[in-house]
């Protein structure tokens, strides 16, 4: 069944229950065996290209990720997932920032074994759901800095035990009292030179601090060209001005003489994305576009 005749049948099944009034008793049902289905589940598999990648479940927060989101096998954002599965076959190291519950490192440490994953996650209450699933595929040598990525060295803060993807840096002065997390930033650039290594493949998922991100990059991406992942938000994108990102990463790829991808060259995600409303791949695509890329 194709994804705009699955979108219509659903459509037409949500007006029957919403004229018979059953809708509110259907969702009720679905979520109480999605609360099941989560209670239960302990692990959650893909299958990329023959090779198994494994996630331990056992918390809380992991299950509702996986689980509730997904059926098993499943893959979390599909066109992104296979795009990255393809460009770490010839990459030496991945950063991974905003790595979350190390989803990405794990699929390209498990499609590429030689790949040196370097995580960043500012988030201290999900390291331990990432280390478990590190483990879990065979990638203890990873390296995870539990700092947040930005333009330069700073203070900033995050809300305090929260444990739910999409957490923003804040400014430390608006982090009166003790619901914040008080942390030190470090820039790509920075930290990679003391690693006598750089990185050839880079995902961004900030939310909302992309141009900080990159802004940190610049040395990186001016001489080395890495290929960049960038998930950008729309509203954080127009508070940022997406006119000034594309000048950035236009204006690097120049200097680099490396050219910057285009619609016609970037992997097209728009199409699929807006038929599914999810708004994390469409802005994929768009990053993606604008982002210098060596093809």
């Amino acid at each position: 069944m194709s994804l705009a005749s699955t979108t219509a049948w659903r459509g037409q099944a949500r007006h029957l229950l919403s004229a018979t009034g059953l809708l509110p008793l259907t969702r009720r049902a679905l979520r109480l065996y999605s609360d099941l289905r989560c209670a239960s589940g302990r692990h959650f598999r893909v299958v990329l290209e023959g090779q198994e990648v494994c996630f331990v479940t056992e918390d809380t927060h992991s299950k509702r990720f996986f689980h509730r989101r997904y059926r098993q096998g499943d893959l979390h954002e599909p066109p992104v997932t296979s795009e990255l599965v393809r460009r770490t076959r010839h990459t030496k190291v991945f950063a991974d920032v905003g790595a979350h519950v190390a989803y990405y490192s794990c699929i390209a440490g498990v499609s590429n074994q030689a790949l040196r994953l370097f995580l960043f996650e500012m988030n201290r209450d999900v390291i331990a759901a990432m280390e478990r699933n590190l483990r879990q595929n065979g990638r203890t040598d990873a390296v995870i800095v539990n700092r947040p990525v930005a333009d330069r060295q700073r203070l900033v803060s995050y809300p305090k035990a929260s444990r739910e993807p999409g957490l923003s840096m804040c400014d430390p002065i608006a982090a009166n009292g003790g619901g914040h997390v008080l942390v030190e930033t470090v820039s790509l650039d920075e930290f990679f030179a003391g690693q006598a290594t750089w990185p050839d493949l880079i995902k961004i998922d900030v939310e909302g601090a992309e141009l900080d991100v990159l802004q940190g990059a610049r040395r990186i991406i001016a001489q080395h060209h890495p290929v960049m992942f960038v998930e950008v938000h729309p509203r954080q994108f127009r508070r940022q001005r997406r006119a000034g990102l594309r000048r950035f990463c236009v204006r690097t790829a120049t200097r680099s003489n490396a050219s910057p991808a285009t619609a016609e060259t970037a992997p097209d995600w728009s199409q699929s994305a807006r038929q599914r409303r999810c708004p994390t791949a469409r802005t994929c695509c768009c990053a993606c576009d604008f982002a210098a890329d060596r093809g």
